[in-house]
């Protein structure tokens, strides 16, 4: 399935997996379909996750992974609106990231955030800053 997906047609969607792992690395997980931009760890699909919309369906997965990924990314908010486009109702994600007192936070160059506990209640219904996202 390791291809650059145009349209998703019905066959194809049918065969999709419900879990979704992005920026999987090489820590591919077998129920997921695996997505990187980085062709050289064979994920399933190769997309830069900076790029929107993903080719994907639309609340078609019940799960989704980010482990150690959206610190990489140019804009959070912009990935968290996809993957709740991408995410059924009542779906689960999963998100691991570096928090910032950590070393590994700074020490990896291609970190662009550092991000503390409390980041991701911006994306959450009933935080008084839930107005910055539609996810």
């Amino acid at each position: 399935m390791r291809e650059q997906f145009g349209r998703i047609g019905t066959e194809t969607l049918a065969a999709l997996p419900r879990e979704l792992n992005l920026g999987c690395g090489r820590k591919r997980r077998e129920a997921c379909l695996n997505v990187d931009r980085a062709a050289r760890v064979n994920p399933d699909l190769v997309w830069d996750l900076d790029r929107f919309p993903y080719p994907l369906p639309q609340s078609h997965f019940c799960r989704i992974f980010a482990g150690d990924v959206v610190e990489h990314l140019e804009n959070i908010p912009d990935f968290m609106e996809e993957v709740y486009r991408l995410l059924k109702p009542d779906g689960l994600v999963e998100i691991t990231t570096p928090h910032f007192s950590c070393a590994n936070s700074y020490t990896d160059p291609t970190h662009r955030h550092h991000l503390g506990y409390f980041s991701f209640d911006y994306f959450t219904t009933g935080n008084e800053l839930d107005f910055y996202s539609d996810a």
